[in-house]
């Protein structure tokens, strides 16, 4: 049994709290969420208190001074209704521009010479590959981080994959905790230590298995993040609530277009029970994978152009379809699958066939000689592991049929 550590953010306070028995922390942050984040600035005595407003940051304005969202700076006040910019230092001090303070600086205020040092990167796919794992592990031993240390990596699931990845091998291994900005992070990629990069394309190729310490979940990074990038999550979401609880699909889909911290976390948690079990993916942890043996090829015909959470969702439609043309399920669950996605604002249609699709799929992780494990439903909350050979999924899925044409 794997003991995870899914903590619920109470901002950047939170998180300091949390690292102040750290001997050493370096940190691996996608630049993009280094600065301008509000994650930064929701604490402190004078600061609003955002949990009184979790999950919606309702826009109001009262007595005690505006919400987080109610201003472009957030939680910094001045004027009449609250201190003037910077005046409580650590917590209150706007993030960007002259007066701001990035990620970096901040963790370095808290935790003085024991916060070691920064890397950096522009958390793409094109990055997510062994020369930035080598350049983490440069900066790491120039930094002088021991065995000791504790390697914080803050972004989305790329940030998260690359810097654990980066973690596992540094001095044969050391210790690593995630901090995800991204809906798909949060639910998803953050949660259950796979971590690695890609190779030639191929998605995840070369990595490994190894638990964090801790993943801190802090909604607060959602309210900057792009409408595409919070579809992708929405996905990763439903997709955890289609493998284990369909009561929470059912919510999670009449709520949209919201999502609630509390549907975050219980996703996160569904996902930490079954990586509890099955840490190795000997098992049930394959459940997880639904939809990715096509979404990985979608994603690598595509070269990028399909995002993964896009890629997820179109997946999910086609094994939810070869559920019903192979009889797992009642023949209904295409149907059901796609009303939820498309409130959802997701993709529905594989820009490629099957068949198309058939090369990449023979190199998927799953694959076993001509037989890869396709992860299928019988029905929402009840998934399945069929092992299947190419030929039998391009029969029975057809090319690129819609429910019209059926």
């Amino acid at each position: 049994m794997v003991t995870q550590r899914l903590i619920p953010g109470t901002g950047v306070a939170g998180l300091a709290s949390l690292l102040q028995n750290e001997r050493e922390v370096f940190l691996v942050c996608d630049a993009a969420v280094h600065k301008n984040t509000p994650f930064l600035y929701t604490e402190g005595p004078n600061c609003p208190d955002r949990a009184q407003n979790d999950p919606v940051f309702v826009h109001r304005t009262d007595e005690e001074g505006p919400v987080v969202g109610k201003n472009a700076s957030f939680c910094t006040r001045d004027g009449e209704n609250g201190p003037a910019v910077g005046e409580n230092g650590l917590f209150c001090t706007p993030v960007g521009g002259e007066a701001g303070l990035t990620v970096g600086e901040v963790l370095k205020r808290a935790l003085g010479e024991r916060f070691k040092g920064e890397f950096l990167f522009d958390a793409s796919e094109a990055a997510k590959g062994m020369s930035t794992v080598v350049e983490i592990e440069r900066a790491m031993m120039e930094a002088g981080l021991s065995r000791g240390g504790l390697v914080l990596s803050i972004g989305g699931g790329i940030t998260t994959d690359v810097g654990g990845f980066a973690a596992s091998l540094y001095k044969r291994g050391v210790r690593f905790a995630n901090v995800p900005t991204t809906l798909l992070a949060m639910v998803d990629a953050a949660i259950g230590g796979k971590t690695g990069v890609n190779l030639d394309g191929y998605k995840n190729m070369v990595g490994v298995i190894r638990q964090p310490e801790f993943v801190y979940i802090d909604d607060a990074f959602l309210q900057t993040l792009p409408e595409r990038e919070m579809r992708c999550g929405v996905a990763e979401l439903l997709k955890t609530f289609l493998l284990g609880d369909a009561r929470l699909y059912e919510e999670a889909v009449a709520n949209l277009p919201h999502v609630s911290r509390e549907h975050i976390l219980a996703a996160g948690r569904i996902k930490e029970a079954i990586v509890a079990d099955d840490p190795f993916e000997s098992g049930r942890r394959m459940i997880l994978n639904l939809g990715h043996t096509f979404a990985h090829a979608i994603e690598k015909l595509s070269d990028g152009a399909v995002a993964h959470g896009e890629a997820v969702a179109m997946g999910i439609v086609l094994a939810c379809r070869l559920s019903d043309r192979l009889g797992v399920s009642d023949g209904s669950l295409e149907a059901y699958v796609r009303e939820g996605f498309k409130k959802a604002g997701l993709p529905l249609e594989s820009p490629y066939s099957v068949k198309e699709l058939s090369g990449a799929m023979s190199r998927d992780k799953k694959a076993a000689g001509e037989k890869i494990k396709f992860i299928l439903l019988e029905s929402p909350g009840k998934p399945v592991i069929k092992e299947l050979v190419l030929s039998e999924v391009i029969k029975a899925c057809g090319g690129r049929a819609s429910l019209a044409s059926r």
